[in-house]
């Protein structure tokens, strides 16, 4: 009943993937349509009565001809095609049947399509009464037999109308109309005569809010004359008023209830007293949905012979529509009370096939993370180990007899491993897993292998553990604790004899220049020229960083002082230790400005200062809690050095060798009696 039940539909994904093609549908349909109801129409005829004001379908009679507030379908169209603004899909609707002593065969069929621009349709209503022989009552017996002296008569009455509907601008409120073209005929005893004539329908309905719809129906309001010949026949009209109500439902009405019942009541108002049923007449209705398929109804019904109760069943099923109504009809009684329709109302299948692609396993360790440091040899792994399931999954939207698209996407779902074992050893649990592991001194390697059937398709996923043995002095909480522990392990840096790191003590220029000499591959004679003659006057050949001090000159990655002087025990402040460390990286990007915003007591013309950006852009410096101050002059402590060293990209290099091979490679060529 409600509009933005049907609204909110027109945005469905399936709603949407279909709208256009059953545009392009429509207009390849239209034509042959068009034709079809006006053939059919001008075939048929009645009387000078408008069949479009009271011949409707199975629906609309079951509910007492309750339906201006109920028109989203195929049978609106007749009764107010305004309401078909909201409809999603094409509505169809048929009925043919005989009625009046099964002499008229009575004919409905309509058509309304939704595009873009509105909604268009087009309906035909005719009667056609053929073979009717007068008749004469027998004086003597009172009896009625048929008047020889007169021809059979027959009668055709049709109405062709064309539709369009749409939304207003507010949403709530959609505006219609029907220009309907009337033509009638009568003919035998040697007579014919034949009217014809145009009208006008013009509709509105409103949404006052979600349970509640109002429509009104203006009738004829051209004034309905129909013309024989040079007579002309008011065929009158209704002012149609009508209101439904979501009387009970789990949404969008009145009352909450687990029943889903719509109520309905018409009143029409005759627009011209002086035609023939101008009396003013009530109809009334009730509509329960039993489930998605089923629907009763019941409703009284009131014309110029009286008022009678009609009842009424709809069974749907996918997009089309089964009515059936039982109509009792005051003065009629020998007219079939029952009817049948079939309507096309619209909807959209949906059908879902799923294949399963591909099976593997799918293993994610939750903790310890990959490179993990610790000082515990007992460690504990939790695990999700489950087989990923990859389905290609099809959904078919199918608007039926109309159009269908498809999409296929993948979908994924989980379920135990066929087999699982951890470091080789098989394990029974499956899903999330913990398993205990005894570590080994350096680097460690845990693994989890699984299988997926029936293709055995085999997955792993592994996790690096480094034990290390922490300095007295640098607990696991030291901030430079993972540098410090990396550096050791690959030997770039040694502690004391006392297993003390000395965090905070200044770094001697010579102890810097032997770190990084370390990491570097030099060949013996190199190694042979540098361990006799040295390059600075405060350097003595018995110096123990002699051969790492003259290396790193004649590599550049140092320099002296201009007196000829290296001071190898001068302790190293921040901004030398950047600068050697940049040297000895190799950056590119020498010469850079730093942003303004960065460092603000770096001088543009410090003598480091293309080191320090350069640094600061490689991610070294990214320790420094506030980057407004560099601190240039600083002594540089143990753990700050070995941390701008452990960032460098050479070193950073060689740690991940370590973590995936478990390779080291400090020291090149370096002979056995500097090692």
């Amino acid at each position: 009943m409600r509009k933005t039940n049907n609204k909110v539909s027109l945005w469905k994904p399936e709603a949407k993937r279909l709208g256009f093609q059953v545009t392009a549908t429509f207009s390849r349909w239209l034509p042959a349509l068009f034709f079809l109801f006006v053939f059919t129409g001008t075939a048929l005829a009645g009387i000078s009565v408008d069949p479009s004001r009271s011949i409707f379908a199975a629906r609309t009679l079951g509910m007492g001809g309750a339906h201006v507030g109920l028109s989203q379908d195929g049978e609106g169209l007749f009764i107010n095609p305004s309401a078909l603004a909201a409809a999603i899909y094409p509505q169809m609707t048929g009925v043919s049947t005989n009625i009046l002593l099964s002499e008229t065969a009575y004919t409905m069929a309509s058509i309304a399509w939704p595009t873009q621009w509105g909604v268009f349709g087009c309906g035909y209503i005719g009667a056609n009464t053929g073979g009717s022989y007068a008749t004469i009552r027998d004086p003597a017996s009172n009896r009625v037999s048929i008047n020889p002296s007169y021809e059979a008569m027959s009668s055709t009455n049709n109405v062709l109308l064309f539709t369009y509907a749409n939304e207003l601008p507010m949403k709530w409120i959609s505006v219609g109309g029907n220009l309907k073209f009337y033509n009638q005929a009568l003919s035998g005893a040697n007579e014919f005569g034949r009217g014809t004539g145009m009208n006008l329908d013009l509709s509105a309905t409103a949404y006052p809010n979600e349970w509640l719809t109002l429509g009104v129906n203006l009738q004829n309001i051209l004034g309905a004359s129909l013309a024989w010949g040079g007579v002309t026949d008011d065929l009158g009209g209704f002012t149609k008023l009508g209101a439904a109500m979501n009387l009970f439902g789990e949404k969008k009405s009145l009352f909450k209830n687990q029943y889903d019942i719509v109520a309905a009541l018409d009143i029409d108002l005759p627009r011209n007293v002086l035609a023939e049923n101008n009396s003013m007449l009530y109809h009334l209705g009730l509509e329960y949905t039993m489930n998605e398929w089923m629907q009763l109804r019941a409703g009284l019904n009131q014309d110029s012979n009286g008022s009678g109760m009609t009842f009424g069943v709809g069974l749907k099923q996918s997009a089309f529509r089964f009515d059936y109504a039982y109509v009792q009809k005051p003065g009629l009684g020998a007219d079939s009370p029952h009817y049948f329709s079939m309507s096309y109302v619209g909807d959209i299948d949906i059908h879902v096939r799923e294949t399963l692609n591909r099976k593997a396993p799918d293993i994610q360790i939750v903790s310890p993370m990959d490179r993990y440091i610790t000082s515990e040899a007992d460690l504990t792994l939790v695990a999700d180990c489950r087989a990923k399931m990859i389905i290609d999954k099809k959904v078919t939207w199918e608007l039926p007899g109309i159009r269908s698209t498809s999409e296929v996407y993948e979908k994924v779902e989980y379920e135990y491993l066929d087999y699982l074992a951890f470091n080789n050893y098989p394990i029974e649990k499956r899903g999330t897993i913990e398993v205990s592991a005894k570590l080994l001194p350096l680097r460690n390697v845990m693994t989890f292998t699984g299988y997926a059937m029936p293709e055995r398709i085999q997955g792993t996923a592994e996790v690096r553990v480094l034990l290390f043995d922490p300095f007295i002095d640098t607990p696991m909480d030291q901030w430079a604790i993972r540098p410090i522990a990396l550096c050791s392990t690959i030997g770039l840096i040694t502690g004391y004899p006392d297993r003390s790191f000395k965090p905070a003590r200044g770094l001697s220029r010579a102890e810097l220049v032997t770190l990084l000499v370390r990491t570097m591959a030099v060949s013996p004679e190199v190694w042979s020229e540098a361990r006799f003659e040295s390059r600075f006057s405060d350097v003595k050949s018995n110096h123990w960083a002699l051969p790492y001090i003259n290396i790193a000159s004649q590599l550049s990655i140092v320099k002296g002082y201009p007196n000829g002087t290296f001071r190898p025990s001068k302790v190293v402040s921040r901004a030398e230790a950047v600068a050697i460390i940049t040297r000895y990286s190799e950056l590119k990007n020498l010469g850079e400005v730093l942003p303004e915003s960065i460092f603000t007591d770096i001088d543009p013309n410090f003598w480091a200062h293309e080191y320090i950006v350069a640094a600061y852009k490689a991610g070294m410096l990214d320790h420094i809690t506030d980057p407004r101050f560099f601190d240039p002059h600083a002594p540089i402590p143990r753990d700050e050095a070995t941390y701008i060293l452990y960032k460098s990209p050479p070193v950073t290099q060689m740690v991940n060798d370590y973590w995936d091979h478990g390779t080291i490679k400090t020291g090149g060529d370096m002979p056995e009696w500097l090692r």
